[in-house]
């Protein structure tokens, strides 16, 4: 029965992009004989299966987000995953989270606020500064059956599998590195990171933020700095996701908290919570090796490495959707900048971005957004990426709404019509019904009104 789910999950697959990962290689034909299928790991030997966190808000904006990715994994992703939702203010809200769609996905809630650091001072939420938080309550009160943990943004989408059992392949540095299905990938004190676009020599000697200043000689901080620049880009270069194995998760739940509020207080940065995990991952020791594991911009997609990344392929998305998307790329796409898009006559008319889209978009009586008569490739053979993105984004979200509505809407009232056009700008609530409770959510997004919402960088000291 379990191996049946599992196939019954892929048959549902909406989307069958390569993604790096080629099923017919030897070494995947190899694992999976010695495997028995599981229904929600597939055929991943037990020592390679992962667990997949992603952290949120209570808000409708987050809420669209958590959605959108645990729907993009139904079908691509072989793993359990957990949605760690911070301060729900009732069980009404709490509940809403039970409605998402992914059979091998749960939800634990936590909370999280002001925060003291050791020298007594306290601190007002800022950036990000839950998701430390959440993961040290989610670890101190669950023992996960996987070996490897994986922390994803929520707004990182599924176009096809991780996995790190040999029957995939990743660039790295250059090259495409095949994943040897006999060796361990993620290891004690190893891990495995998506490579981002900043340099890890920012946390050397004299850069931004040096582990000598935030660390002051504690932990194995100095150890890092030893081993140099080009060891410290590819370890700490590095953003979600971010895999390791479940003792070092342990490890570094305890510390983070305390090194995010270090990393902030040593320089006011929008990004101090992301960059204090590469310090807390320095301070615990770990070093990673870095993998295109996502990409998120015309500057950072596989075209930027691979010039043959959609041969034989199809990249036509906005035409056929995420069904008939084929091509070599990373398994996540990052819905983390602004995409334009538009006919020919009407260039970059529209623009797509997360906020753009309404936060009650999951609600029965919401349409559906609206895709675009564009292409990727022009008659001349020349692609854009902007359209790539926006028709892949605008699918996804479509996809998940779907989904979604299937799940807890009358379908015989549920609205499918693509007719909803994003607007240029910030979006709230669209309808007014009371529905089914997502429009009772705080709004969230950038242009959340909510006091409470922090969105922009702050000096977090009270």
């Amino acid at each position: 029965m379990r191996a049946i789910l599992f196939v019954t999950a892929l048959a549902s697959l909406r989307g069958t992009a390569d993604s790096r990962g080629r099923p017919d290689e030897p070494a995947a034909a190899d694992v999976a004989a010695t495997v028995e299928p599981d229904a929600c790991h597939g055929t991943v030997p037990p020592e390679r299966r992962l667990h997949l966190l992603f952290v949120t808000d209570c808000t409708a904006y987050e809420y669209t987000q958590g959605n959108v990715l645990l729907a993009s994994a139904v079908g691509r992703q072989p793993a359990r995953f957990t949605w760690l939702v911070s301060n729900c203010p009732d069980e009404a809200a709490r509940r809403l989270f039970d409605r998402q769609v992914n059979p091998c996905a749960s939800v634990f809630h936590t909370t999280s606020g002001s925060m003291k650091d050791r020298f007594g001072k306290t601190w007002k939420p800022f950036q990000a500064s839950n998701r430390p938080l959440a993961l040290e309550q989610w670890l101190a009160s669950v023992t996960p059956a996987e070996p490897v943990i994986g922390l994803l943004d929520p707004d990182e989408f599924f176009v096809g599998p991780i996995r790190f059992d040999g029957s995939t392949s990743y660039h790295r540095l250059n090259s495409l590195v095949q994943i040897d299905a006999k060796s361990t990938v993620v290891m004690p004190k190893i891990g495995v990171a998506a490579k981002y676009g900043y340099s890890g020599c920012r946390f050397n000697r004299g850069g931004p933020d040096g582990l000598d200043q935030i660390c002051a000689g504690e932990g194995h901080c100095d150890e890092m700095l030893k081993k140099g620049c080009s060891v410290m880009d590819e370890s700490y270069g590095t953003g979600p996701p971010w895999f390791m194995t479940a003792s070092d998760w342990k490890n570094v739940s305890t510390a983070w908290p305390d090194l995010m509020l270090r990393t902030k207080r040593h320089r006011q940065d929008y990004m101090s919570e992301q960059y204090s995990f590469s310090v807390t991952q320095a301070y615990e020791g770990i070093t990673n090796r870095a993998f295109a594991l996502m990409f998120s911009n015309p500057s950072d997609g596989p075209w930027t490495y691979d010039s043959g990344w959609s041969d034989g392929g199809n990249i036509e998305v906005c035409k056929n959707g995420l069904q008939g998307l084929k091509a070599k790329m990373p398994p996540l796409v990052h819905a983390c900048h602004t995409y334009a898009y538009g006919t020919k006559h009407k260039k970059d008319s529209w623009h797509f971005h997360k906020d753009h889209v309404p936060k009650d978009i999951l609600e029965c009586d919401m349409p559906l957004l609206t895709i675009p008569d564009v292409s990727v490739v022009d008659e001349h053979g020349n692609k854009n990426y902007n359209h790539f993105f926006a028709c892949t984004f605008l699918h996804m979200v479509n996809d998940a709404a779907r989904a979604f509505k299937k799940k807890n809407c009358d379908m015989k009232t549920a609205n499918f019509n693509e007719t909803y056009q994003i607007p240029g700008g910030s979006n709230g609530f669209v309808g007014s019904a009371p529905g089914l409770g997502i429009r009772s959510l705080h709004r969230g997004g950038w242009g959340d009104p909510h006091p409470e919402y922090v969105v922009a960088d702050q000096v977090p000291t009270l």
